[in-house]
């Protein structure tokens, strides 16, 4: 085993722009990493910091479906915007499609790598958050769900 504890971040999470006022924003994940620094934690020789990797297409589309990918991407590539009202809407920019896709495979690589023996326990700081988008719907701020692609 390398370590005890994986965590998975990259400044890439910063580049969904919801908005301003908007409360899932870039802020939550700053002040998360603000109190690990202030703990120490991030300076932990049993704690080891690893940049996600992006999911696949395919990966994705183990729980969405392809038509519901390919728009995310095309809407995203066209400067995206609000998608609907469900869950206070879900709010994206330009690079969203991208970020997404990493905090998928964000997810993933912090499942991977506990069930691959790596490590004891890990926690992949990802956004946009990924656990309320369903099949063919983003909701309550989510784009994919990461958490059903990872599971």
């Amino acid at each position: 085993m390398e370590g005890r504890t994986l965590i998975i971040y990259d400044d890439v999470f910063l580049d969904h722009l919801t908005g301003p006022g908007h409360p899932e924003n870039p802020d939550r994940l700053k002040a998360i990493l603000k109190g690990l620094k202030n703990f120490k934690l991030l300076e932990n020789p049993k704690v080891k910091v690893e940049k996600p990797r992006k999911a696949t297409i395919d990966e994705l589309c183990l729980i969405h479906s392809r038509n519901y990918v390919d728009f995310i991407e095309g809407f995203c590539r066209n400067g995206g915007g609000i998608l609907g009202t469900w869950g206070g809407g879900v709010v994206c920019s330009r690079e969203s499609f991208k970020v997404a896709c990493y905090a998928a495979g964000g997810a993933l690589k912090a499942v991977d790598e506990v069930l691959n023996g790596r490590f004891q326990n890990s926690i992949a700081l990802v956004r946009p958050p990924g656990h309320h988008a369903s099949i063919e719907l983003p909701y309550g701020f989510c784009i994919f769900n990461n958490v059903a692609i990872a599971a």
